[in-house]
């Protein structure tokens, strides 16, 4: 009697193609992961732009199987950063001004403030 069973050898193949793929799903994952907490680093920050910007996160996100609202909220992610990032820069720099000798009246200090 012939068997027309499928081997184990078959059955091995698709678990290792099955467990590269998640492999390689996570290391997707974690390449944009790095990209994010990269963004911080002022250094680093125009190569993260770079790969926001261009075909690479792309190709990151549809390897990591990540849908267009997760694309969004990743994307959303790394601009609050770029905004925070830009608004520590413009703080940073007023204070080095001030220590210079110019003087910037900011906003807060222009409104009354109250002793309790």
């Amino acid at each position: 009697m012939k068997s027309h069973c499928k081997t184990n050898i078959t059955v091995k193949d698709k678990h290792k193609r099955e467990e590269s793929g998640a492999i390689i799903r996570s290391l997707s994952e974690a390449i944009i992961l790095q990209a994010i907490e990269d963004s911080w680093i002022e250094e680093e920050r125009e190569r993260c732009i770079t790969f926001f910007t261009g075909e690479e996160f792309n190709i990151c996100a549809g390897i990591a199987g990540m849908n267009h609202d997760e694309i969004a909220k990743v994307l959303n992610l790394f601009l609050d950063i770029l905004r925070q990032n830009s608004a520590t820069q413009v703080r940073s720099s007023d204070t080095l001004k001030k220590k210079t000798g110019t003087v910037y009246a900011s906003r807060h200090l222009a409104e009354p403030h109250f002793m309790s």
